[in-house]
């Protein structure tokens, strides 16, 4: 190792060495510090909260020292890591000199007692990237996440009819860089393998002021500040630019008091904003099966004045409308009850407290079919958007309006949001399988939807987001990536 660490750049602190990606890797630093100040979570590592945020790491024999983010479960406190090295701009290449120290720095740490091997994940975090990069460096590191040997991998990426030089091209670099590290003898294919299962490409457009990743952090930021948010952005990125200059650790414990006033207390803005624990729950079990009222908490909210509202909830609960909904009328009466009703539109108060004490009545079975329910209301293009932009405010003058209700649009977005959030209290569902029906469906409405599905989905996406944080900014990576990008003519066509 010791002929290893020499080969290791000796990294300077960028307040020292200036240069312009400096501002970029303290915006990318800070943007884990929002996620952690706003209950958000970490790329690359499971959806547990983030306990904090390291910045210039070398002090503690991390050579990948940019970034360091431990997450932990709150079940059990098992912690998991992720290492970042932040390049604003770089190509995955044997020749480029800043892709070699990079993968010098990872195999290092790769290495060391402290990196705990299936568990902790390193990562290269940058801004623009070459297409070939974007596509061939990235699929390369999903295909070893996804194969099963070493001798898997390799021929696949080798099979012409199935890779292309480019990946292979990106294999040999890799292999090149990691030989260098090395240096004692060859990288074998096993260690390779291993190596690229634990190491990902994370792109950020922070260096662009009207990027998205900004756009996003700004968004997540306004459900506790709720005014001035870029100012407060950027008192975060300045708290992360004094973090560098001491190699600072963050917690959501030692911000800055005036700070931690906006965080003390995550707001419940994913689902309902009645989440009142009422004096009569033990009533509600008494006067209605359990069922009905636990289905029509995943539902939220419909109008019966909308046949297709109707038609989905009766499909939901695999029961005639008319007989289902003189069970759930029972609960009327009851003030502090979870059931109110205006103008014909039917809603869920108490959202939590239902599904904590109605949980157990949901199955594997109402959650495949509440997640078709969900792609076939959200996958609706509003066909407002079929009228010139000038004309979009008087839609219904047009009928040009939605076949399901915003009532219903809304329930199911916030349905999303419960499973993904409070999926562990429905005991009676498979392991796991709460969250995977919330990420497959963000997965089903949003990959590779137009712009006018994500047009249509604007009062929706807040809860699509919170439904399933990873899957959702994975699909806006993708779709930034994408030739022509959707956003673009969303944004050309929507003010």
């Amino acid at each position: 190792m010791g002929k290893l660490r020499k080969k290791i750049k000796q990294l300077s602190n960028p307040f020292s060495s200036g240069g312009g990606g400096e501002h970029f890797q303290a915006s990318v630093q800070a943007s884990f510090v929002a996620l952690m100040f706003t209950g958000g979570f970490s790329p690359c590592l499971p959806a547990w909260p983030i306990k904090s945020v390291s910045v210039q790491t070398k002090h503690k024999g991390i050579e990948t020292d940019d970034l360091l983010v431990e997450v932990t479960d709150p079940t059990n406190n098992e912690t998991r890591r992720l290492l970042a090295q932040i390049k604003h701009s770089i190509r995955i290449s044997k020749s480029d000199h800043q892709f070699g120290e990079v993968i010098s720095a990872a195999w290092a740490d790769f290495n060391s007692d402290s990196f705990n091997k299936g568990k902790d994940v390193i990562a290269l975090i940058t801004g623009p990237l070459s297409e070939s990069d974007i596509r061939d460096a990235r699929s390369l590191l999903e295909w070893a996440r996804t194969c099963q040997t070493s001798q898997e991998f390799i021929t696949k990426v080798n099979l012409a009819q199935f890779s292309n030089k480019n990946r292979q091209q990106k294999l040999s670099a890799f292999r090149k860089r990691l030989g260098d590290a090395k240096s004692d003898h060859p990288i074998s294919d096993d260690e390779l393998f291993t190596f690229l299962r634990h190491f990902h490409l994370i792109g950020f457009d922070l260096d662009l002021r009207q990027g998205l990743t900004l756009a996003l952090l700004h968004s997540h930021l306004g459900f506790y500040v709720k005014e001035k948010i870029p100012q407060f952005w950027s008192q975060i990125v300045d708290l992360v630019q004094n973090a560098n200059k001491n190699a600072q650790t963050l917690t959501a414990e030692n911000i800055p008091e005036e700070m931690q006033y906006f965080f003390k207390e995550r707001p419940p803005i994913a689902v309902s904003n009645e989440f009142a624990v009422g004096d009569s729950a033990q009533k509600w079990f008494d006067d209605t099966n359990a069922g009905e009222i636990a289905l029509a908490n995943l539902v939220g909210s419909w109008n019966d004045r909308n046949n297709e509202d109707i038609n989905i909830v009766s499909r939901l609960t695999k029961e005639n409308y008319d007989v289902w909904i003189k069970k759930v009328q029972k609960l009327l009466p009851i003030a502090s009850g979870p059931i109110t009703v205006s103008n014909g539109v039917w809603s869920i108060r108490n959202k939590i407290e239902v599904i904590e004490i109605f949980g157990t009545s949901i199955t594997d079975r109402d959650l495949v079919e509440f997640k078709e329910c969900a792609l076939k209301i959200l996958c609706e293009i509003d066909p407002k958007f079929e009228l010139p932009g000038d004309q979009r405010y008087a839609s219904n003058v047009f009928g040009k309006s939605t076949k399901y209700s915003l009532a219903l649009r809304r329930g199911v977005a916030e349905g999303l949001a419960l499973l993904g959030n409070k999926g562990d209290l429905l005991k009676n569902c498979s392991v796991g399988a709460t969250e995977s029906t919330a990420t497959l469906a963000i997965r089903g409405i949003l990959d590779n939807a137009s712009w006018e599905i994500w047009a249509s989905l604007s009062h929706e996406l807040p809860q699509l987001a919170e439904a399933s944080p990873n899957e959702f900014l994975n699909v806006v990576d993708i779709c930034l990536r994408q030739n022509p990008c959707p956003f673009e003519k969303l944004f050309s066509e929507e003010t």
